[in-house]
């Protein structure tokens, strides 16, 4: 019988994963690896249904993503013994092609190679000239510029086996059979990288379906809760820290205080109830004495989005996903922040960007008066997030079993 070995790293991976992994079985045997502690994401489901096996190491303090170049180094070099000989597998899938990932494909030879790649890749660079004339933290951002820059240029050299594991990259840097991607979008973004991949398959993502059954069956549109004075409105952080982003995790805090000002000058003419969703990769000390209410990241986004009113956020694909379902998005570019993002698909039109605190007071007084309209273009829409459908777990099956 064929045999599948699946490598997520985070609990979105694992999402998509396990519906692929279960409509597999009778055709293949299902294997999963983890490495929770290189990670730090504990994901293993409790009363897990497939043999796995998890790469252990107790004295790592913080995610792999967290460290510096050379201690990078290190802990690929201490996986790739830690991980030892793999057995044969007809095929191996991850969710992304970092360090580690590319150690257990680069171990596994003659085997089919196969993108899942959940959410949205897009081209976050930028020109030295935006630096100096846009940016508030030149020498961060310049550190990130030459970064950037030099994952560019070893962007090939990243998928060599045996020093690939070891050079910084970009994802897609991986020469994949396939790629299984969420939208037209973000194919097109890997195609203008240079990326190797040998098939684009665009079926959506099966951590969507009930997003999917939800936008078909409930009616979320935001007209039925407008023209009120109280509005719930819900504030999407993101794990900047976790990725060691520390000038973008800065922003966010700077961003929130603004939001939570205004909710207070706001108060004699529209109640706003915020709720702050912190990330699961977000350090949630942080934001335990604000001035707004926390809402557990453990409850569905759906359900969220059931009882808010506005989301508010940066760059995170729960943005599309809100929006996807009928509820007033704002992408936050407060201190025209916009520069650093415009090459993204925040830059491309599909999301309103609010780039001014006086810009967001007077949609919320317009959304809470019942006269804010989102003339939305479903087009773009369907070709920057095309979540899921029907068929979704059965045609990616179908295809890594082809």
């Amino acid at each position: 019988m064929r045999r599948v070995l699946f490598f997520p790293q985070n609990e979105t991976h694992v999402s998509n994963m396990l519906p692929i992994a279960c409509e597999l079985l009778g055709d293949v045997e299902i294997f999963f690896l983890f490495a929770t502690d290189y990670f730090r994401q504990d994901i293993i489901p409790s009363g897990f249904q497939f043999k796995y096996r998890n790469i252990t190491r107790r004295s790592l303090g913080s995610s792999f993503y967290a460290v510096s170049f050379f201690e990078k180094i290190k802990l690929v070099k201490e996986f790739s013994i830690e991980l030892g000989l793999l057995d044969l597998y007809d095929a191996v899938i991850v969710s992304n092609d970092g360090a580690l990932q590319r150690v257990v494909l680069d171990k596994i030879k003659g085997t089919s190679n196969i993108l899942l790649l959940d959410g949205i890749i897009s081209d976050y660079s930028f020109s030295f000239c935006d630096i100096l004339r846009y940016s508030r933290n030149k020498a961060s951002d310049v550190l990130d510029y030459i970064r950037r820059s030099v994952r560019g240029s070893v962007f090939y050299a990243s998928s060599l086996p045996l020093i690939g594991p070891y050079l910084p990259s970009e994802i897609g840097c991986y020469p994949f059979d396939k790629a299984f991607v969420m939208s037209c979008y973000v194919a097109d973004v890997l195609s203008r990288r240079g990326s190797n991949i040998r098939e684009y398959l665009n079926f959506g993502m099966p951590r969507y379906k009930n997003l999917y059954e939800r936008k078909n069956n409930i009616n979320l549109n935001y007209t039925q809760r407008s023209n009120k004075k109280h509005l719930r409105v819900l504030f999407i952080t993101q794990g900047y820290l976790w990725h060691n982003e520390l000038d973008n995790d800065r922003f966010q805090h700077e961003a929130l205080k603004k939001i939570i000002d205004l909710v207070g000058f706001l108060r004699n003419e529209l109640e706003i109830e915020l709720i702050v969703r912190v990330h699961p990769r977000d350090n949630y000390e942080n934001y335990k004495n604000i001035s707004a209410q926390i809402q557990d990241c453990k409850m569905p986004l759906v359900e969220a989005f059931q009882e808010t009113d506005v989301v508010l956020g940066f760059n995170s694909t729960v943005l599309l996903e809100s929006s996807w379902l009928g509820v007033p998005t704002f992408s936050l570019m407060l201190d025209q922040r916009i520069w650093k993002f415009k090459r993204s698909f925040v830059g491309n039109g599909t999301l309103r960007i609010v780039e001014s605190v006086d810009e967001l007071k007077l949609l919320l007084l317009d959304i809470g008066s019942g006269k804010y309209f989102e003339n939305k273009n479903e087009e773009k829409m369907k070709n920057l997030f095309n979540a899921y459908n029907y068929d979704t777990v059965k045609n990616i099956a179908k295809n890594i079993i082809s």
